[in-house]
């Protein structure tokens, strides 16, 4: 009896587990799933999330904000125009916001722009529900937010060089804190 019932156990141990789709629908077919007798980590708070309610849009070349340094400027050309909005459950503070061009899956290390002094960027203008949080050029923390923030981020283009050709992907990071601890955004968008 022992060894029926502990042969009962394995077996409904061993059982494929029921796979239904949103609608409770059972699929025809899927594959079978890995299980791992490890417990999963659950994710670090200071892992990248992308919140589903929250979209990069790039806008076009609308108006000149900034310039193809790391210095406060215009340079008389429009520039590249990316917005954000997002809702903080919180006061946050913004240490950095980056958009970097992503080559084969990753952000490409010399092409971007940014608020903050370490990375190779040029200064990204970046305007919050209308206020300039970057006025006097790169810096950090860029600044101190709350509630639902609208980012308008403008960025220049090199000096004979277009970034805005039809299919690159860009990518947004948000690197703030909230209550102490280190969070952050990243959303993508395709031109």
């Amino acid at each position: 009896m022992k060894k029926v019932l502990l042969l009962s156990l394995l077996l409904s141990a061993c059982a494929a587990p029921t796979v239904s789709t949103p609608d409770g629908v059972s699929p025809s077919s899927s594959p079978s799933p890995t299980v791992s007798s490890q417990p999963s980590a659950p994710p670090a708070s200071s892992q990248p999330t992308t919140p589903a309610n929250s979209a990069l849009a790039y806008a076009g070349k609308t108006q000149d904000r900034t310039n193809p340094t790391v210095n406060a400027g215009t340079d008389g050309k429009n520039d590249h125009t990316f917005v954000y909005t997002h809702a903080f459950a919180s006061a946050v503070s913004i240490q950095e916001i980056v958009i970097s061009r992503i080559e084969n899956g990753q952000p490409l290390q010399v092409t971007g722009w940014s608020t903050g002094t370490q990375r190779p960027y040029w200064l990204l203008s970046v305007w919050a529900n209308g206020a300039n949080l970057t006025e006097s050029g790169k810096k950090t923390p860029v600044a101190e937010l709350s509630g639902t923030v609208k980012f308008e981020m403008f960025g220049a283009d090199p000096v004979g060089d277009d970034l805005s050709k039809p299919g690159t992907v860009y990518e947004l990071l948000i690197v703030y804190s909230e209550g102490g601890a280190p969070k952050q955004l990243t959303q993508r968008v395709t031109l």
